[in-house]
């Protein structure tokens, strides 16, 4: 799986929950957070992470 495959797919475990969460504004929509780790990694590091499966 690629970088750009992670960014967009977005599968929460309990998407019922997650939808509950959404809808009271506890949470983020599914697939924001990879994006900010990501840019927060670039910000603090000179290097791409590497990525293990």
């Amino acid at each position: 799986m690629t970088i750009e495959e992670l960014m967009d797919t977005s599968m929460p475990r309990n998407p019922i929950l997650a939808k509950t969460f959404r809808a009271v504004s506890l949470a983020e929509n599914a697939g924001f957070g990879f994006d900010k780790m990501l840019d927060g990694w670039l910000m603090y590091n000179k290097s791409k992470p590497e990525f293990y499966s």
